[in-house]
């Protein structure tokens, strides 16, 4: 075992955050508290993407009381950039990676690790999921047509809560591109076509009290669906 191998983090835990002023802080505690201060040879990384709201001076004061690698951006990438360029920091030979919203217990990490012999990605499910009825059926009528489109068989394609080998997140997560508010869906159709075995593992959801997707307008709604569609589209003539 080389140097590199031998200093190399047992599990990363990476979170991607984007204005969430008012639940930044009990949110980064409870992942150190539950998942980090409990495993050992775990390191903490968290991705601020160009906040507006104060959730980088309130990472910088966490960042320096307990150990975590903050990185943190002047200008917005957007979700699926920010949430892959965090994933490209991760160097564990495991890489969790959850949402920042409040709306996963950090302790259902524990589940998802639990199911992950002889898989390579590990899917948080969203059991019953606590969001506004409108999305709840957009979300089914996604999933349902990701399905039929890649013969992937996954309930929740979109969840941001799930585990994966090091190597997934080293060869799958740089090609991500197309899908521009499912990274996850991409996430998971492009380690199914890569021969990765995927397991679903059912978690808790809660509702979301704040930040922006908390204030995800139905007038949008077509304007989502056109650009989830043409990106689904985009993965599924993708050559190579």
């Amino acid at each position: 075992m080389n140097a590199q191998n031998k200093d190399r983090p047992k599990l990363s835990v990476v979170m991607p955050v984007y204005n969430e002023a008012e639940i930044i802080e009990g949110v980064v505690r409870s992942y150190y508290e539950k998942i980090i201060r409990k495993f050992p040879g775990s390191e903490f990384i968290i991705c601020e993407d160009g906040s507006t709201d104060g959730t980088r001076g309130i990472l910088a004061r966490i960042a320096k009381e307990i150990p975590v690698r903050l990185s943190t951006g002047k200008e917005k990438k957007g979700y699926l950039r920010a949430s892959r360029d965090a994933l490209g920091l991760a160097r564990g030979e495991w890489v969790f990676f959850s949402d920042s919203d409040g709306q996963h217990d950090p302790a259902d990490f524990w589940k998802l690790y639990e199911q992950r012999e002889g898989f390579d990605l590990v899917v948080g499910s969203r059991a019953e999921r606590n969001d506004p009825l409108f999305r709840k059926v957009l979300s089914r009528g996604f999933n349902l047509i990701v399905s039929l489109m890649f013969g992937v068989r996954i309930r929740d394609f979109n969840a941001g809560f799930k585990l994966m080998k090091g190597e997934v997140a080293e060869k799958v997560v740089p090609k991500i591109r197309h899908v521009k508010y499912g990274f996850s869906t991409e996430l998971i159709v492009r380690a199914h076509n890569a021969g990765y075995k995927v397991r679903e593992v059912p978690v808790k959801h809660m509702e979301r009290k704040s930040g922006e997707a908390a204030q995800f307008k139905p007038g949008r709604i077509p304007r989502v669906i056109y650009e989830q569609m043409m990106g689904l589209l985009a993965l599924r003539l993708e050559k190579g």
